[in-house]
């Protein structure tokens, strides 16, 4: 798994690439937190991911509400090339938004759009 954290000002990007699984989820973890740290904007590339499991879905809703409590806008991007991810997330189901307490973070989730684009978490 790679991982790359980058900030500018008040936005963070974190490129994640490669085996996005439990055994990884640690890593993945500690970066979301780094860049949660920073405050303002975590944009989260996901277009290099090559496999990736269920744990990287809650590890990813967990941000998400981590970031909502907070004030952080969190965002996915590269979905419309990650077909790894866009079909773990379809598998799971989670397009639906179901227990979202906000905006759902994934496409065909509350507020989602058609495009893939997520939505920013809101606290």
């Amino acid at each position: 798994m790679q991982i790359d954290v980058k900030r500018t000002g008040e936005a963070a990007v974190v490129i994640a690439g490669g085996r996005l699984s439990a055994s990884q989820a640690g890593r993945l973890h500690q970066a979301l937190l780094q860049a949660f740290a920073g405050g303002g904007r975590v944009d989260l590339f996901l277009n290099e991911v090559q496999e990736a499991d269920l744990t990287f879905l809650q590890l990813l809703c967990a941000a998400h509400r981590t970031a909502a409590a907070n004030g952080v806008v969190f965002t996915l991007s590269g979905l419309e090339s990650a077909d790894v991810v866009r079909r773990l997330i379809s598998e799971a189901g989670a397009e639906r938004g179901v227990g979202c307490p906000d905006d759902c973070l994934w496409p065909g989730g509350s507020r989602a759009g058609d495009t893939g684009a997520a939505i920013p978490a809101q606290g």
